[in-house]
């Protein structure tokens, strides 16, 4: 009963990242062998990156109305009522990793009785993780007085896909599923 009293009140923040990780590097290329012909082509050579990686950020879903008969405001941004949490096969983790079409598992929750709260906990999900790499690569060339660069920039070099959190509305008022609910752009 703790346990279940602990998970309903978890106060776990809507901005919660328990793993940041940056990192910027600036590096001169060419400077040891002057002399050579390579040496003189990478000559004024410089490259940079930048990476970051991190974890999602926890979520919520929520009943869009006041199933409940608590009163509580649940329009525009306001939170509204968890829906319940089901156990059973499948539904040990309440979401699918690497699948933007459907990253909640629906059938893992329920559209709870009338007069009664959900059992799902607050911020019981989490949003997927980003990583992003981008990559410089600067060529400078002195021209007289002056210096010309040739640059070329990749951003989000791994190519990777980077979501965002998908809609936290579940169930309309009458225990349907909402349209693109557990869907991620």
């Amino acid at each position: 009963a703790l346990k279940v009293l602990q998970e309903r009140f978890d106060l776990t923040s809507e901005i919660a990242q328990p793993h940041v990780f940056n990192a910027a590097l600036i590096f001169q290329v060419g400077q040891s062998y002057p002399r050579t012909i390579l040496g003189k082509a990478l000559q004024d050579l410089s490259t940079s990156l930048v990476f970051r990686a991190q974890s999602g950020y926890p979520f919520t879903l929520a009943l869009n109305g006041d199933r409940a008969g608590s009163k509580a405001d649940t329009t525009g941004n306001s939170l509204g009522q968890p829906p319940d949490r089901l156990s059973g096969p499948g539904c040990e983790t309440l979401t699918n990793p690497g699948n933007p079409n459907q990253y909640v598992k629906t059938e893992c929750f329920a559209f709870p009785a009338d007069g009664v709260l959900g059992n799902l906990a607050r911020n019981a999900l989490i949003s997927p993780g980003l990583a992003v790499l981008d990559l410089v690569l600067v060529k400078s060339q002195r021209l007289g007085a002056t210096t010309a660069q040739l640059r070329i920039e990749m951003f989000n070099a791994l190519n990777r896909a980077n979501f965002a959190t998908p809609t936290t509305t579940i169930f309309d008022d009458r225990g349907n599923l909402t349209a693109n609910v557990g869907v991620i752009t």
